[in-house]
């Protein structure tokens, strides 16, 4: 109970606003309450609280020193944490170390692990040496190999970016270790974080045991407004001689109420004690966060208001015969309805002539983000081609890994796939997009044809996307959208309609007929598009952000070739508000 509360600022649940009376021990002990300043000079407070078991009382004067910090200190974005198995490493990548800075590249943002008692104590934090060609994915440095590594008290952001930072576990028998470091730039000594542990859980590797599956970390981003499906991406136990079925995991320490259930699909509202591991490869294991408070039900269901950043469920795996020790799988809650960008396109494709090149643009790179503009995410090169190169058009530079581009850039079809030539051999790509708080990633695959081939190509010149403003129409022009056909004349070369606009439609009009409006399967052809006979219409308002609207569909020619897995952007743009005229 607070008996005497802070005069410079008051005590809160993580997240909330609502200055607390009272709070349980419980809380405390989880970390789940804070202490919000007002802002002002002070450089000291209190609050007077009293401890009650309903027997007997004590009273505890807390004391709150505070610190002025300059405006445009460091802020962490990520979760410092992660796991490593028994005697190996880890990667420590932007998932959780990333800090932004305001005005400040990522190559003077500096990590420094703390020299007093804030080093490892059963592992090294280490820089790499990556292989010249690019790694491929899953690769992890050898071992064995001490040339490669650099014991290292300090690295930068861009060292993180690039992949080169790991934690190297020393084999000890310890279910966990830990550093503190603080964040600061080379720009400016008054730029300063505050003290931050970084946390490394350690999977002992017992034979027989049940072991944590590849590139699984045990953690899952939690969306406000619905419920989360937990994927083996992040829980994913394996057992050389039991099938997914006998995998059985049991909670160990639930949620606390309030938190919301982590639940199986077939028992609803209700939180799950036991499920299988082919529960979760079949989708039945979700997260449901709470219910919004009754006044707020009317504009959404959930709510993670009070909640900390992250919650965790303990659990052990069994396989009938062993039993893992008891483990923590964490849940990153993204509150204020905070949604994640999305690749639109599952899996995209680019098709280039063996020793030719290709752009990639909307088609492959096609992002949506329900509150994010698309000029404030940002694109990453994971992971480079191996079979050609990725060059940026507008400065004839060649794209490494870490190297980052614009939505602009996407649209604007700078980004060019340049293929060597020495093989045949399909290539891939990776990419990332993040609204810098949640990040999504994507593959593209490239498919190399060898010779000319028969069939519709895509225009060089058309770009497959376009601009309208909202509540208007364009005409689709042959530089939006145009196929060309060794064999076929415009007029026999058709686009079929494989999903139509979700935010405006397609129409066609014929001589001096009323528009027709396309729906899904319907067809018209490459000379409806030079004769500007298609349009795209929309009603949507968009208010400030615009929206990215898609159409999906295949082009044939004459002969039955066939064009699969093609798709034209749309954004939706704001109108200026005009002012009343008097």
């Amino acid at each position: 109970m607070v008996l005497e509360p802070p005069r410079h600022g008051q005590l809160t649940r993580l997240h909330g606003e609502r200055a607390l009376g009272r709070f349980k021990l419980e809380e405390l002990s989880r970390e789940q309450i804070q202490y919000v300043h007002d802002g002002s000079a002070a450089t000291e407070d209190g609050a007077v609280l009293q401890v009650n078991d309903g027997h007997s009382y004590r009273n505890v004067l807390l004391q709150v020193r505070i610190v002025q910090k300059p405006q445009d200190s460091p802020h962490l974005v990520s979760l410092p944490m992660t796991w490593v198995k028994e005697g190996g490493s880890v990667r420590l990548d932007k998932k959780y170390l990333q800090t932004d800075v305001k005005g400040v590249g990522s190559d003077d943002i500096v990590y420094t692990i703390l020299a007093s008692e804030g080093q490892p104590k059963y592992g090294e934090v280490v820089l790499v040496s990556m292989p010249a060609d690019s790694p491929p994915e899953g690769w992890h440095p050898s071992l064995i190999d001490d040339q490669r590594f650099t014991p290292t008290a300090s690295f930068t952001q861009q060292d993180v970016n690039d992949g080169t930072v790991w934690y190297r576990h020393f084999g000890s028998s310890y279910d966990s270790d830990s550093f503190r470091f603080q964040v600061s730039s080379d720009v400016s000594p008054l730029i300063q974080s505050d003290a931050q542990t970084f946390t490394i859980g350690v999977l002992p590797q017992t034979p027989g045991f049940p072991q944590l599956a590849p590139d699984c970390d045990l953690q899952i981003t939690a969306l406000e407004d619905h419920v989360t499906e937990i994927t083996p991406s992040a829980l994913s136990f394996i057992d050389s001689g039991t099938p997914s079925e006998k995998l059985v995991y049991n909670v160990t320490k639930p949620l606390l109420p309030g938190q919301g259930l982590v639940e199986h699909r077939d028992r609803p509202y209700k939180a799950v004690q036991h499920f299988t591991q082919a529960d979760v490869n079949n989708g039945k294991i979700i997260y449901r966060p709470p219910p919004a408070p009754s006044h707020l039900q009317e504009l959404y269901q959930y709510s993670f208001t009070g909640l900390p950043e992250s919650l965790s469920v303990y659990f052990t795996v069994s396989d009938g015969e062993h039993t893992t020790p008891e483990l923590d799988f964490v849940i990153l809650l993204l509150p204020n309805h905070q949604q994640p960008p999305v690749f639109q396109v599952l899996d995209p494709l680019l098709e280039v002539q063996l020793g030719g090149q290709a752009a990639i643009g909307g088609q492959q790179l096609a992002v949506s983000d329900a509150d994010t503009a698309p000029d404030d995410l940002e694109f990453e090169l994971v992971d480079a081609p191996i079979h050609g190169e990725l060059m940026r058009t507008d400065d004839n530079v060649r794209m490494s890994n870490g190297d980052t581009f614009s939505f602009a850039d996407v649209t604007h079809r700078v980004l060019l796939y340049r293929h060597a030539g020495l093989s045949a051999q399909d290539d891939a790509m990776s990419f990332s997009v993040s609204d810098g708080i949640s990040m999504a990633t994507t593959v593209v695959q490239v498919t190399v044809l060898d010779g000319a081939g028969d069939g519709p190509r895509r225009d060089p010149a058309a770009t497959l996307s376009l601009e309208v403003g909202e509540k208007s129409s364009t005409v689709i022009r042959r530089s939006h959208l145009a196929y060309t056909d060794n064999t076929s004349l415009d007029d026999q070369i058709h686009i079929q309609l494989v999903s139509v606009p979700m935010y405006g439609v397609l129409t066609r009009t014929s001589s001096q007929q009323e528009p027709q409006e396309l729906r899904e399967y319907s067809s018209f052809s490459q000379e409806d598009v030079n004769l500007h006979r298609i349009r795209y219409v929309t009603s949507l308002e968009t208010g400030s952000q615009p929206v990215t609207d898609v159409f999906h569909f295949v082009v044939h020619d004459k002969d039955s070739n066939r064009l699969d897995n093609q798709m034209c952007t749309i954004t939706i743009t704001a109108t200026p508000r005009q002012p009343p005229v008097v």
